[in-house]
This record gives C-alpha cells, sequence and structure tokens, in this order.
C-alpha cells in the first residue's frame, strides 16, 4: 500500500478491520501516462513482430521495444526537421517533473 497511496492505515471495525488509503492525483496522472505508453508499446510490439502477451515479458522485450520506439521517433524528429535533443531534453524535463510531483 506505501508505495501505491500517499497514506495508508487500518481501522479496528464489529467484524474485524478494514484498511484505507489516500491515493495522489499526482500518482492518478502517472498512472494514465503509464497507461498510454503501455498502449503504444504494445502496438509498437505488435509493428515489430514481437507476439509475446505484453504482461508475459515485462522487463526485457518492453525495454527493447520501448528504447527501439524511442530511436525511431528521434528519426522522425530529424526527418521532420526537428531537433532530437532538444526533445530528449524536453521529455526529461517532462519525466522528472511528473516524478518530483
Amino acid at each position: 500500500m506505501a508505495s501505491v497511496s500517499a497514506d495508508w492505515g487500518t481501522l479496528l471495525t464489529e467484524t474485524g478491520k478494514a484498511v484505507w488509503c489516500e491515493v495522489s492525483v499526482v500518482a492518478d496522472a502517472l498512472c494514465v501516462r503509464a497507461q498510454h505508453a503501455c498502449t503504444v508499446v504494445g502496438s509498437y510490439r505488435e509493428l515489430l513482430g514481437v507476439r509475446a502477451p505484453l504482461q508475459a515479458s515485462r522487463s526485457k522485450v518492453n525495454q527493447e521495444a520501448a528504447v527501439t520506439l524511442i530511436a525511431d521517433l528521434l528519426v522522425w524528429l530529424t526527418v521532420q526537421g526537428s531537433a532530437p535533443d532538444e526533445a530528449l531534453c524536453r521529455a526529461q524535463q517532462l519525466y522528472e517533473a511528473g516524478e518530483a510531483a
């Protein structure tokens, strides 16, 4: 509970105990961003021909698909005439702002 909530605890009741928690709005926003990324990486894995379920290969395969997607997006930005370094810097800033909030 501590890793997914702002605060939590238990209350004794007549029939046992109840668990309560406070979920941060920031945590909700991070969950939405993570869900968006999951959807995109899942679609990208299909383009790459990876057939394993998204949850079945959590770490290495998903990380490789995400890294390949980022590299392809950097190429796409370059072709569009944008500076990929600026995009990476901005993405890092957005990530850090979400982590700190």
